[in-house]
């Protein structure tokens, strides 16, 4: 389901072979985890119980302390996984990686809107390193439960709703009240009530997943261009950072979502949270009518022309903010299950690239007769008229 409009008025290329140079690069990421811990236990860990994230401490994600040495045997096959790389080890370098990465700037720089993209600079790094902290502690208590390979799928709506809850908890803070009409009203409760809606547009259109949690947790391989790369060569580690960013962003806007469509106008939260730039009444609701536009314009066009095109669209964090990447991957039979405007989308794209050869050559021959008709033709005819 899209947003509720807002009230006008109130392919990648394919894995070559690794490289001296890259495989150089993959071994100082990961030896480098054992020369610097990064996080000290705090008396709220100690007693398991989550400690609070904010502007002073965002920068601390828990990570294990442990070295991932590559091994000098390791196998010419590209795909092979060297022995001393553990998925611990392998996790560790990459929530590290997006950790430092979150203290750059975060201005979105795609072309599409994100629910975030109303959020102060410290209120959206907040937000997504927290996130990042939510989804170790899911992995620690999916790895300690014994949680088989297939129970991740069987489960993913009850583990996306468990993560996106203790998320909207610790953001918002479990009895943070706001006055609404006259009445105080628990932020997370009434926040919870569209967890439906998260599901549908958000939850449920998160590429990969499943895989990226299996790859963290049994060593499942990761799929690029149809080809499967184990845990630890380059091109895995490489799919995996791309995935676990678009994973953060995505579970960010699920947490906005709610926000926008139940208490985007109430004035505590725009003082709180909101860019000055957008505390307005105003453009409020033109922030919601932007995103509202784009949920409708992404089930009808972008989704169909994803599908039909065989790719993803992955959000990313590095440089100056948000980019978005495509990568390929295979979408035959979402494509079998089109229907309606979706589907009309699909024909008329194969339509268009059906005619637009021909049109574009009858064009070109269009314009070399009108070509030769002006200079051959009307041409001589003017300078015969001018010899008299």
């Amino acid at each position: 389901m899209p947003l509720e409009p807002g009230m006008a008025n109130p392919k990648t290329s394919s894995p070559g072979p690794i490289q001296d140079s890259l495989f150089n690069r993959w071994q100082r990421r990961l030896t480098a985890i054992a020369q610097q811990p990064i996080y000290q236990a705090t008396s709220d860990d100690a007693r398991g119980e989550p400690s609070e994230v904010n502007s002073a401490n965002a920068a601390m994600v828990p990570r294990p302390n442990q070295a991932a040495v590559w091994s000098s045997t390791e196998s010419a096959d590209a795909t092979a996984t060297p022995l001393s790389v553990t998925p611990v080890s392998i996790r560790a370098s990459l929530f590290d990686s997006l950790r430092d990465r979150l203290q750059s700037p975060l201005q979105n720089q795609t072309e599409y809107p994100l629910e975030i993209d109303i959020l102060r600079e410290d209120k959206k790094r907040e937000l997504l390193v927290l996130i990042l902290h939510k989804i170790l502690n899911l992995l620690d208590d999916l790895r300690y439960s014994e949680v088989q390979p297939q129970q991740l799928s069987d489960r993913r709506s009850q583990l996306f709703y468990d993560l996106w809850q203790s998320i909207l908890t610790d953001y918002f803070g479990k009895y943070y009240v706001v006055q609404v009409d006259g009445l105080e009203v628990e932020v997370v409760t009434i926040l919870s009530q569209d967890a439906r809606a998260v599901q549908d547009s958000i939850f449920s259109r998160i590429p990969f997943a499943i895989d990226l949690l299996g790859h963290f947790l049994f060593k499942a391989p990761l799929e690029i261009d149809s080809v499967p790369y184990s845990l630890g060569t380059p091109e895995a580690f490489e799919r995996a950072e791309m995935l676990l960013d678009h994973l953060v962003i995505q579970m960010g806007n699920s947490v906005i979502y709610p926000l926008l469509n139940r208490l985007a106008d109430v004035e505590i939260i725009k003082q709180n949270f909101y860019r000055r730039q957008l505390m307005s009444s105003r453009e409020i609701a033109r922030f919601r009518n932007t995103l509202s536009w784009h949920y409708r314009r992404k089930q009808w066009v972008d989704e169909p022309t994803a599908i039909f095109e065989s790719s993803y669209a992955l959000f990313t964090i590095g440089g100056m903010g948000i980019k978005q990447t495509n990568v390929y991957a295979s979408r035959r039979g979402e494509l079998d299950r089109l229907s309606g405007i979706p589907l009309l989308m699909t024909l008329l794209l194969e339509f268009r690239d059906a005619l637009s050869p021909r049109f574009r050559g009858a064009i070109a021959a269009l314009g070399s007769g009108v070509i030769y008709l002006l200079t051959d033709v009307i041409g001589r005819a003017i300078g015969l008229i001018g010899r008299g």
